[in-house]
């Protein structure tokens, strides 16, 4: 075996090793994820003050590295290797002669049928890789494209998913009341209420900005994907298409000129491959931390989201307020209206009953304090008529409905049943059972305020309910980006060993991509004879 050929392998399992030692680092993990999450923050972190950003950009760094770095050599081989070659005549220069650096100069090159053979199969085997690289990392690269148009979409849905919840808050606060005075049931939209339309009109204002956000950049940034798409198709077919051409060579015995130019392709090609393969790492270990997050938002696991995008819960607390306003407004109202229908233990029934004031009240009863749950509990507890009442004789406490009518109610004549079953002797509705339907209704509509409180607006009271909304959905194309980032990786990875087997491939065969019948003859003179023949 040659020296050169030595030598030549020597370099190129170097170079392999090296290049090998790249791609086998950028499958590693990413991350250790239960300790350190996506810019180095840990679990329970709720600003990013607490994370070590620094920390992460070193990691994706060193991540990222071993690809720039043969991505450096590869642009410090090509000169050394011009020079080398053109002006150090190492290899014999242009001329196929013996020898590494120092070629004897009086002597032609001779190769045995290994030598010429040698750099062919090994340029086919590496053309079946590069062919398998293309088709790696063009799937990869479709995924890649879907997967960011999903996303978009997703992001883009975002205001369709926050008008629909604040549409249905609404819906749900359109509620019924009933009001005793006109003995008649009206529908009222809460938040169109003067006192609480704020609610809804800084809700539709920020909607509107987001929604105008979303669509001026959003799908602006699909077309783009779109429109450009074919890169990564041409990234991973021009290396596969100048190894073929190589092929080509090397099958039909094409040397000097033909194959010293793909070198030099895959010199510059090369480095791109490693640049970019340096890209893939990068980017596919960011956007799978960041899948974790997404993953853990819509699965409702520890993330650290709300301190990577600044979220905090006090954000919320004026939305919040306002609903808690409506409540707390709606049941001192129903309180207060209740209060004149209380019994009065210092007067006699018949005063009382002339009072209208036939119901027993907690005491103290206090409605400027009073709470939801307090209500809540008073109207399974209290606000039924006083035993005094329901035990008072006359035609007064009858016949105008100050008590239950059915027997089996009169001592537990609530508002809830007091509001059918207080009437008149002609089974109207007495006056007291209209201010029990009254009561009744305005509690539904407390109960209701409530409801929606704790379950729609609810949604929009801290940060994990509120990305569970608008983030949880990204969680499937976010995984599709990851996984096509990492096939890209891994595809550019193989690309990138098979150019700097392409360079010694092709470097060798510029003088070895002859046909076998040439095995054992001087080369040299083969090239004396052709010069002589035609001087």
């Amino acid at each position: 075996m040659s020296t050169s050929f030595v030598s030549s392998m020597i370099a190129a399992v170097t170079l392999t090793l090296a290049s090998l030692a790249s791609v086998v680092a950028a499958q590693g993990s990413t991350t250790a994820q239960a300790d350190l999450r996506i810019a180095n923050c840990k679990i329970g972190a709720t600003d990013l003050d607490q994370c070590d950003t620094t920390g992460y950009v070193i990691r994706v760094a060193v991540f990222s590295a071993p690809g720039l770095i043969v991505a450096a050599f590869f642009i410090l081989a090509t000169p050394l290797y011009l020079i080398g070659k053109y002006c150090c005549n190492c290899c014999g220069g242009r001329d196929q002669r013996p020898n590494f650096c120092c070629p004897a100069e009086d002597l032609a090159a001779i190769y045995d049928k290994g030598d010429i053979l040698r750099p062919k199969i090994i340029l086919l085997i590496t053309l079946l890789a590069a062919i398998g690289a293309f088709i790696w990392g063009y799937v990869g690269g479709g995924k890649l494209e879907s997967g960011l148009v999903d996303f978009g979409d997703e992001i883009s849905n975002i205001p369709v998913l926050l008008r629909a919840q604040l549409d249905a808050m609404n819906v749900a606060l359109t509620v019924q009341v009933y009001t005793a005075s006109s003995d008649s049931t009206s529908t009222v939209a809460l938040l169109s209420e003067p006192s609480y339309v704020n609610i809804m009109t800084e809700a539709n204002k920020t909607l509107g900005e987001l929604n105008d956000l979303v669509g001026d950049n959003i799908g602006a940034a699909q077309d783009k994907v779109k429109q450009y798409s074919f890169i990564v198709f041409v990234f991973f077919a021009i290396p596969a298409v100048i190894l073929i051409i190589g092929g080509i060579f090397a099958v039909c015995n094409i040397r000097r000129f033909g194959p010293m130019t793909l070198v030099w392709l895959c010199f510059l090609f090369g480095t791109l491959v490693w640049i970019c393969h340096a890209v893939f790492c990068m980017g596919s270990m960011v956007v799978s931390d960041a899948c974790v997050e997404i993953h853990g938002v819509a699965y409702e696991q520890q993330n650290v989201l709300p301190a990577l995008v600044g979220c905090k819960n006090s954000m919320f607390d004026s939305f919040i307020n306002n609903f808690d306003t409506l409540r707390t407004d709606y049941t001192q109202n129903l309180c207060n209206a209740i209060t004149p229908y209380c019994y009065d233990t210092t007067q006699t029934p018949a005063q009382n009953v002339a009072a209208k004031q036939v119901l027993v009240c907690p005491s103290p009863m206090d409605c400027t304090t009073v709470t939801f749950g307090q209500m809540a509990v008073w109207m399974e507890t209290a606000f039924y008529t006083k035993k005094e009442i329901a035990d008072m004789d006359g035609a007064t406490t009858q016949s105008d409905g100050y008590r239950c009518t059915t027997p089996a109610n009169l001592y537990s004549c609530y508002l809830d049943v007091c509001n059918s079953d207080c009437t008149l002797v002609n089974g109207s509705l007495s006056v007291i059972g209209k201010q029990a339907k009254q009561f009744w209704s305005l509690y539904q509509v407390d109960r209701k305020i409530s409801n929606v409180i704790d379950t729609q607006a609810s949604q929009y009271a801290n940060c994990d309910s509120l990305f569970t909304i608008m983030i949880a959905p990204m969680d499937p194309s976010c995984k599709t980006i990851a996984k096509a980032l990492i096939a890209d990786r891994q595809a550019s990875g193989l690309l990138g060993l098979c150019m700097i087997a392409a360079v010694f491939c092709l470097a060798w065969g510029a003088k070895r991509f002859i046909s076998l019948d040439e095995a054992g003859v001087p080369q040299e003179d083969k090239a004396n004879q052709v010069q002589d023949m035609q001087t």
